[in-house]
């Protein structure tokens, strides 16, 4: 999209960059020139030569002289990130914290929740969610319980015997089935049901500012907390996809508790890549993220019943039983075709990027079975209508699979 790449190259302050390419490694450079001085743990006192660079006279020992505790580029990113993407509690902005990756994010989550109530606490976790936050949680407490997010009458009962302290689910899942749960419902059941401090934590990786954080943070109590988390090596890039990240934050006291956690957990995003990230802005990500979606309906639409499609995703669905093998010969045939009609398709995993992505995901996950992702880029129409003439010619002719 050309207003998105125009932006980028305002935030830049590089207007004459041409293509995707330079402004890329624009990001990079922009980061290390920003960085090269600086130490990752800066001195506070010297006999004969600083060691702080950039952050000659900010440092105080003790304090903030290690920077795998908190940065200041993390903080300036953090209260951009607030002020543009997250709605005010009251009076106070919510206070997010930025992390190396988005499972750092959840795994950041996991050890604040350990520091305000222990491992030795109930814990639900919607079996649609993400493989990966499945494992992770599984193994992080005593007594972890899947649960089906669309049964609200089994779920309910659950929560009444079991009398969980924390529920995980995803705003969006990716899976094979692209599971929407109903998270206002489950947050305004299990909210009616808690006695003690409790906590709903949310992955929103696959919605990013499509989620209304308005409407599920009005159900916060003293006694109820919610925690949410995402990737931010999704669409918060933009799609130039220039480091890994996420980010994290918190209601009430666990906000002090994430705080700790990422500072003894060292899940903080170190401070070049935060550098490397497009500055947040709504309007823009807003644009971004419309297209892909479009995009995805026009696909879903040609596709029809072969598919499951939403957010940005589209899941192909076989008529029978496919192998690692079978499903790479689709890919494989998709980006041969691609390539014969010079249409630009990417077989590799992520989503939110610029140009259309096919990949075989979950390959060995014991939570899940492997499927066939489409992750839809942000083409015009035209390119676009080629785009879906590659896939609808591959996903519509069974003597491919």
């Amino acid at each position: 999209m050309k207003i998105i790449a125009d932006y980028l190259k305002h935030d830049l302050g590089m207007p004459q960059l041409e293509t995707w390419g330079e402004i890329r490694a624009a990001y990079l450079e922009r980061a290390a020139n920003m960085v090269k001085h600086d130490f990752q743990s800066p001195s506070y006192l010297y006999s004969m030569e600083s060691q702080a660079g950039r952050r000659e006279g900010k440092i105080i020992g003790n304090i903030n002289d290690y920077t795998r505790d908190q940065h200041d580029l993390a903080l300036v990113y953090e209260a951009k990130y607030s002020k543009a993407y997250l709605p005010r509690i009251g009076l106070l902005p919510l206070e997010p914290y930025v992390t190396s990756s988005g499972m750092a994010a959840l795994t950041t989550a996991i050890v604040a929740i350990h520091r305000a109530i222990g491992v030795n606490v109930t814990v639900l976790v919607g079996k649609h969610s993400y493989f990966q936050n499945l494992e992770v949680i599984e193994s992080s407490f005593n007594k972890v319980i899947i649960f089906d997010e669309t049964n609200r009458k089994k779920y309910l009962d659950l929560m009444r015997g079991e009398k969980p302290r924390v529920i995980f689910v995803d705003s969006l899942c990716n899976e094979v089935e692209l599971t929407r749960p109903k998270v206002d419902e489950i947050i305004k059941d299990f909210a009616g049901l808690v006695a003690k401090p409790s906590y709903v934590v949310i992955d929103n990786s696959m919605l990013s500012i499509k989620f209304d954080w308005r409407a599920v943070l009005r159900q916060r109590s003293s006694k109820f907390g919610i925690i949410g988390f995402e990737s931010l090596n999704k669409y918060h890039q933009f799609g130039i996809d220039r480091t890994t990240g996420g980010i994290v934050f918190g209601t009430g006291k666990m906000n002090l508790h994430l705080v700790q956690a990422r500072r003894h957990a060292g899940t903080i995003m170190p401070d070049i890549n935060v550098a490397m990230l497009p500055s947040p802005n709504y309007k823009m990500l807003k644009l971004y993220i419309e297209r892909i979606w479009e995009n995805r309906e026009r696909l879903a639409v040609i596709l029809g019943d072969k598919v499951v499609a939403s957010g940005g995703q589209v899941v192909v669905k076989f008529d029978r039983k496919m192998s690692y093998a079978k499903i790479q010969k689709v890919i494989k045939t998709i980006c041969w075709k691609a390539k014969k009609q010079r249409v630009q398709i990417v077989a590799g995993t992520s989503f939110g990027m610029p140009n259309t992505r096919v990949y075989l995901t979950a390959k060995d996950s014991k939570y899940t079975k492997m499927f066939l992702r489409v992750s839809c880029g942000c083409e015009d129409e035209k390119e676009f209508e080629k785009v879906i003439g590659v896939i609808s010619s591959v996903v519509s002719t069974e003597n491919y699979w």
